[in-house]
């Protein structure tokens, strides 16, 4: 057997390293270089074991990120040209480029043939994948790139067939952030550098953490259909019965301008018994968001507007003081809603598809959360960056991590005290705490004048400085 800790296609350390079914590690570029050799693209033979493996729609990048072997640190030189600075890496092929090679990277391997090339390039289908991007996204205005301040393991359980996933994180008031994990019986607070701060002992299987301005723990738990509200001092911590939620099953909970909590979630949740956990019913069960006062009476009712169900699987929410506008994700309908306090619609999101990704999985919203000016952050794990909605559910951006790879398989998302962003993923336990460090703009008013008098605020970031190329 070769040495663990190299990639056994190119024996070097490893780069952006993919583990395959079969779990062994190899560098993205790798796998790339080795496909190529092959004459059926849908399925990989491991280059170690020879075990078939199945490549999923989207690629390499579905594959889970190995984040426990040595990885080669970022080459100072652009792996193209060889002599600029090192700018980006692509995050369709991981690709270490300069700002010259960003502009004409292509994601196919440069023949040494000229006679390789043939007319069929000249069409849109065969377009280079930043045409695709240009073409598909005229309306995308914003870049924010990340640098990763810390990224560990979730605290689970000493299970074997546990499932390392995290289900939600929510920012405290008082510095760094609750995580919820998948079976820990324990709601865990860490500081941004994965220190463990706190443990509170939960009663039931929850979903979402909400702390309020005034310091109240609000847990969601669907099973009990209820609202718990918890102390923050075990092992003495008291706990109440917030409100109540005999038809539906809470999941998302947000705090609005004046006190209300607002609360989401389901009216049927699948069981064991449901074929593949997705039965007819939990398709045309609408969903309910509902709003309360801090004594926990109901102040307002929302699912429908004009006679139409608006939701149909309401999970995460978040909201926009100054707009009084609240982001729905909806899992079953894959899309944001936004809607007003009053229930009326003002928008909805459905996602967008990366060149190479025409074909692939749907949009699927797994949590959002608001900045500090009341921009929306949403996540989808079929995408490696962040989706950035204005209040109304335009999309105006992206934010991604400078590995490229840090948001991938992302399944939570808040933004703490210090604007830092927590992002939680889905197969690994993992919890990334980026702090936002650059932007870029992707719009030209002589290109795109009906960009013209349009506001252009972006997220407020502290610190962002303006890449103008």
């Amino acid at each position: 057997m070769g040495d663990e800790n190299v990639c056994s296609v190119c024996w070097d350390t490893f780069k952006f390293p993919k583990m395959l079914p079969c779990k062994h590690s190899f560098c993205i570029s790798c796998l790339h270089e080795f496909l190529g050799g092959l004459k059926d693209k849908s399925n990989l033979i491991c280059p170690l074991c020879r075990e078939p493996c199945y490549v999923p729609e989207k690629g390499f990048t579905d594959f889970p990120t190995n984040y426990f072997v040595p990885v080669e640190k970022t080459p100072k030189l652009c792996e193209e040209c060889q002599e600029l600075p090192v700018y980006k890496n692509c995050y369709l092929c991981s690709t270490i480029i300069c700002k010259k090679c960003d502009r004409l990277h292509l994601h196919d391997k440069k023949s040494d043939n000229p006679g390789d090339d043939d007319s069929e390039k000249d069409s849109l289908a065969t377009l280079p994948p930043h045409l695709h991007w240009s073409l598909m996204h005229q309306n995308m205005k914003t870049e924010i790139l990340c640098q990763q301040i810390s990224m560990f393991v979730g605290e689970f359980l000493p299970i074997d067939d546990i499932r390392k996933s995290v289900r939600s994180i929510a920012v405290s008031r008082t510095g760094g952030a609750y995580v919820k994990l998948n079976e820990n019986e324990f709601l865990v607070k860490y500081d941004k550098h994965g220190k463990i701060v706190n443990r509170i002992l939960l009663h039931g299987d929850a979903a979402k953490v909400l702390e309020t301005m005034d310091g109240l723990l609000f847990i969601s738990h669907f099973s009990l259909k209820a609202v718990v509200c918890y102390g923050d001092n075990p092992p003495d911590s008291k706990k109440y019965y917030f409100v109540k939620t005999p038809t539906f099953h809470p999941i998302g909970m947000t705090e609005l301008q004046n006190g209300n909590i607002a609360v989401s979630g389901p009216t049927h949740l699948c069981t064991a018994k449901c074929k593949n956990n997705d039965c007819e019913l939990s398709k045309t069960s609408p969903g309910v968001l509902n709003i309360y006062n801090r004594q926990g009476a109901l102040v307002k009712e929302i699912k429908q507007d004009i006679m139409e169900p608006i939701f149909n699987f309401p999970t995460e929410i978040a909201s926009n003081d100054r707009t009084k506008t609240i982001a729905v994700c909806d899992t079953h309908l894959n899309k944001v809603i936004i809607i007003d306090y009053d229930g009326k619609v003002r928008g909805f999101f459905k996602g967008w598809k990366l060149p190479f990704t025409l074909f692939s999985e749907n949009f699927l919203p797994l949590s959002v959360c608001s900045t500090v000016d009341g921009y929306f952050l949403v996540v989808d794990p079929h995408k490696e960056c962040l989706h950035i909605l204005n209040p109304y559910g335009k999309f105006i951006g992206i934010v991604r991590g400078e590995d490229g790879d840090s948001l991938a398989d992302s399944s939570a998302v808040c933004v703490d005290t210090e604007n830092n962003i927590w992002v939680g993923h889905h197969n690994q336990g993992t919890i990334t705490v980026l702090k936002p460090s650059c932007f870029k703009n992707k719009f030209d008013h002589m290109r795109f004048p009906f960009l013209g008098g349009e506001d252009l605020r972006l997220p407020f970031f502290p610190g962002l400085n303006l890449d103008s190329n």
